[in-house]
C-alpha cells in the first residue's frame, strides 16, 4: 500500500538501526544507507532538503563532559528526574571503551524528553546558565538516541564483532566483562553474541561471523550451553581457516533464532570438506547455493552428549555412543600440566649448550633429585607432532628446587607443580604447535613443561593407553573436541575410552614403536642418547671403505623400520576402529607423511656423517668409545697421551645410567690438539678439515 518512492525513506526511518564506537564509521554507514536509498528514489535528496531525515544510527557518545552543575540545571527540583539523569550519565561515562556491550536497567525517557523540549524554549541571559543549556542540548539528545537504540529489541540483529582477548584488554574492560558477561569474558566476540541475543526479540534472529573457538574451547562452554538450551541454531557455515586466510583467523558464521524448539534439525556446512572449495569459494559463501550433499543435518541437542558441549555437528551416532558409554580419560587418569618457569629464555637451554658436568642425565626419582647438586635437568618442552618417542632437546635450571626461578620470577607467574609429578614415566602430548594430535612416551629422567600435558605413572606406563591416543580414532575425537589444534587438558580429558578386552599384541606393538622411534631419534647428534653415527654401525671389515654400499644397507634398514612402524600403526588403527565401531567412517591406512621416523636421505645423512666426523676431530666423539666423550671441563679427563699413544676414556653404563666399567682404550682417530681445524679447498695442511 505504500508508494514506491516512499518505501526507502520508510525503511530508513522504521526498520534499520545501527551502533558503532567510531564516529567516522557511523558517518560512512549513514552515507552508504542514504546512497542505497537514493538508488530506489532519485528525488530523495530534494525530499531531505524539505523535510529532515533522521537515521536511527549513532556512534556511542560519552557523558564525561557533563558536570554536576549541568545535571542540576537540567533536573531542577525533580528528584525522579535527577535519579534518571545521574544514572544516564553514569552509564555512558567512558562509554567508548565499552560501546554496544553496555548493559543497564530500563530507563524511562518520556520525562527527560519533555524537559529537553522545555529547555530548548527557555531564554537565558546568564553566561553560566547559557553554557549549561548549550552543553545539555548538545549532549543529551545523543545520549537519549543511543539509549533508545540500545534498550530496544529487534527482529534481526547482525554484526561482525570485534576480536579482542583478555590479554589485549585494559583493566576497566576486563573488570566490566567479569561483572556483566562472566560467560563470555574471554573475548569480545563472545560477549557480542550475548549482546545480540539480549537485543533480539523472542522468535527473532541474530547472526554473526566469529572465531570458531566459540564452538569448542572451554572458555565458552557456559555460553554454548545457553545457546543449546535457549535458542535454535538455524544454520551454520563453518568456514574454518579457508575463508580469511590472509588474517589467519578460523571462523564460523551462523544464524540463530531466539526461541527454543526441541527436535529442531539445523543445517551445517563444513566448508573445508566441500569439494572444489577453492575454485568456487565466492559462490559457496552465499549459503543459498549449498547443495544437499554439502549440508549436514544435526539436532543441536546431541551436543549435550559430548563433554564440554562442543558444536560437533559432524559427529556420527556411533561416536556419540562412545561418549555416552566410555570412561573419560580425565576421570580415569588425571592428566596434568607441566612446569611453567615464567621465563623460558632465562631458565631453559638446549642440552648441548651446557657442560655435561652440570646436567643430571641419570636423575630418575625425586629422592635422587633432592640429594643431587646439578643445575640442569632433562626437560620435555612439547615439540610439535611426533608419536611414540622424541622431540626432547631441552634442559631446565631446577637447582635446589628451583631457587633461581623462585628468586627471579613472581610467585603468581611461575608454577613448579607438585613433586609427585617429578621424574615419573609419562605419556605426553603438546598443547600447541602441532597440526594434529600425537602422544609419546617420556622416560622418568625427564621433566615436563606446561607446553606439554602429561599422564604420570608410578611404574610402567599403560601402553594400551598410548596406543589408543595415537590411533586414528582419537585423532578424530580430538578434532571434534577442539579442532583449533589446542590440545588442552580439558579437551583431551573428555576423550572417551571404551573398556574392552583389547588385543594382547598391542603392548608388544607399542613397545616396538617406541623402540623404532627412539632408534630414529638417537641416530642424530641432537639426541642426548646419541652413541655412534648409524653409518658406522653398519660398516663391516670387508666393506668399511665403500660408503655407497654402507649407505645402501642403511637405506634398506630405514625402509624396513619405516614399513614395520607403519604396519603396527595401521594394525592399532584397525583394532580401535572395530572397538569404536567406526568401520564406515575411518580407514586404518596411515599416510607416509604421518609416520614420524625418517627414511634414508642421502644428502641429509651424509651431511650428518660429516658433522659426526668434525665432532671426532674436536674430541667430542670417538670411534673407539660410544656416546658423548667430551662436552666441557678438563680435556685430560677424557683424552690423554701415554707412551706416545693417544687414549680415550671409555665408560659403559647400565640402563639407569650407573657406570659398570670405566677404562682407557687406544684411540685410532686422534682429536685436533690445538682445537683449530682450517677449512680449505685442498689438502694444504696436515690438520685441515680435508
Amino acid at each position: 500500500g505504500y508508494g514506491e518512492r516512499e518505501i526507502p525513506r520508510k525503511i530508513l526511518q522504521n526498520n534499520l538501526y545501527g551502533l558503532d564506537i567510531d564516529d567516522r564509521a557511523s558517518q560512512l554507514a549513514s552515507f552508504a544507507l542514504i546512497m542505497k536509498a537514493r538508488q530506489y528514489n532519485r528525488r530523495l535528496f530534494r525530499e531531505i532538503e524539505k523535510e529532515e531525515l533522521e537515521l536511527n544510527l549513532c556512534s556511542i557518545q560519552e557523558s564525561n563532559v557533563i558536570t554536576k552543575e549541568a545535571i542540576e540545571y537540567f533536573t531542577g527540583d525533580s528528584e525522579e528526574l535527577r535519579e534518571n539523569i545521574e544514572y544516564l550519565v553514569e552509564i555512558f561515562r567512558d562509554a567508548k571503551e565499552f560501546g554496544a556491550i553496555l548493559r543497564f536497567n530500563y530507563i524511562k525517557l518520556d520525562n527527560i524528553k519533555k524537559r529537553l523540549t522545555k529547555i530548548k524554549n527557555i531564554e537565558v541571559n546568564d553566561v553560566f546558565e547559557n553554557y549549561n543549556k548549550l552543553l545539555t542540548l548538545s549532549i543529551f539528545p545523543k545520549l537519549i538516541k543511543q539509549v533508545e537504540i540500545m534498550q530496544e529489541r529487534y527482529y534481526i540483529t547482525i554484526t561482525n564483532p570485534p576480536y579482542l582477548g583478555r590479554t589485549g584488554m585494559n583493566s576497566n574492560l576486563k573488570e566490566y566483562l567479569k561483572n556483566k558477561y562472566p560467560d563470555s569474558k574471554a573475548d569480545l566476540f563472545g560477549t557480542m553474541i550475548e549482546v545480540c541475543k539480549s537485543r533480539t526479540l523472542k522468535e527473532g534472529f541474530f547472526s554473526l561471523v566469529t572465531s570458531d573457538s566459540l564452538m569448542f574451547i572451554s572458555n565458552y562452554e557456559k555460553l554454548r550451553n545457553t545457546l543449546i538450551d535457549d535458542t535454535i541454531i538455524y544454520n551454520m557455515v563453518h568456514i574454518g581457516g579457508k575463508g580469511f586466510e590472509e588474517v589467519g583467523v578460523k571462523t564460523t558464521s551462523f544464524v540463530i533464532r531466539n526461541y527454543r524448539l526441541d527436535g529442531f534439525i539445523g543445517n551445517y556446512v563444513r566448508l573445508g570438506e566441500v569439494n572444489n572449495f577453492e575454485e568456487k569459494k565466492d559462490e559457496l559463501l552465499k549459503i543459498t547455493l549449498f547443495k544437499e550433499k554439502d549440508t549436514i543435518k544435526c539436532n543441536q541437542k546431541s551436543f549435550k552428549d559430548i563433554p564440554g558441549n562442543p558444536f560437533g555437528y559432524w559427529i556420527s551416532d556411533n561416536l556419540l555412543q562412545a561418549f555416552k558409554t566410555g570412561n573419560l580419560i580425565g576421570k580415569k587418569y588425571n592428566p596434568r600440566a607441566g612446569i611453567s618457569t615464567g621465563n623460558n629464555d632465562l631458565f631453559l637451554r638446549l642440552w648441548y649448550e651446557v657442560s655435561n658436568d652440570n646436567i643430571g642425565f641419570n636423575i630418575n626419582s625425586y629422592d635422587k633429585y633432592i640429594n643431587s647438586n646439578f643445575k640442569w635437568y632433562l626437560y620435555n618442552k612439547g615439540g610439535g607432532y611426533r608419536k611414540w618417542y622424541g622431540n626432547t632437546e631441552y634442559l631446565i635450571n631446577l637447582k635446589n628446587n628451583g631457587e633461581d626461578i623462585k628468586n627471579t620470577i613472581s610467585k603468581s607467574i611461575y608454577r613448579l607443580r607438585e613433586p609427585d609429578t617429578y621424574f615419573k614415566n609419562s605419556i605426553c602430548w603438546p598443547q600447541t604447535g602441532a597440526d594434529k594430535f600425537s602422544s609419546k612416551f617420556v622416560s622418568m629422567n625427564t621433566l615436563v613443561d606446561r607446553g606439554s600435558c602429561a599422564i604420570y605413572f608410578e611404574n610402567n606406563v599403560e601402553y594400551k593407553l598410548l596406543a589408543i591416543l595415537n590411533s586414528i580414532v582419537i585423532e578424530k575425537i580430538a578434532n571434534i573436541l577442539n579442532p583449533t589444534n589446542n590440545f588442552t587438558i580439558s579437551s583431551i580429558s573428555n576423550i572417551p575410552i571404551i573398556d574392552t578386552n583389547i588385543n594382547n599384541n598391542i603392548d608388544y606393538m607399542v613397545l616396538q614403536n617406541i623402540k623404532l622411534a627412539k632408534m630414529d631419534w638417537d641416530s642424530f647428534e641432537t639426541s642426548w642418547d646419541f652413541k655412534l653415527h648409524p653409518l658406522l654401525k653398519i660398516k663391516s671389515d670387508e666393506n668399511e671403505q665403500k660408503m655407497k654400499l654402507i649407505f645402501d644397507l642403511w637405506e634398506i634398514q630405514c625402509a624396513k623400520a619405516f614399513k614395520q612402524l607403519k604396519a603396527n600403526e595401521e594394525d592399532i588403527n584397525r583394532i580401535f576402529i572395530e572397538i569404536y565401531d567406526l568401520k564406515d567412517e575411518l580407514s586404518k591406512v596411515v599416510n607416509d607423511k604421518d609416520i614420524c621416523i625418517r627414511k634414508a636421505d642421502r644428502e641429509r645423512d651424509i651431511r650428518s656423517f660429516i658433522s659426526y666426523a668434525v665432532g671426532c676431530m674436536f674430541g667430542r666423539y670417538s670411534i673407539d668409545a660410544e656416546g658423548l666423550i667430551y662436552a666441557g671441563g678438563d680435556f685430560s679427563y677424557k683424552w690423554k697421551v701415554e707412551d706416545d699413544k693417544w687414549q680415550v676414556r671409555k665408560a659403559e653404563k647400565d640402563e639407569e645410567g650407573n657406570v659398570i666399567s670405566d677404562s682407557w682404550v687406544d684411540a685410532t682417530f686422534i682429536p685436533d690438539v690445538d682445537n683449530i681445524i682450517p677449512i680449505t679447498e685442498d689438502e694444504y695442511f696436515e690438520d685441515d678439515i680435508v
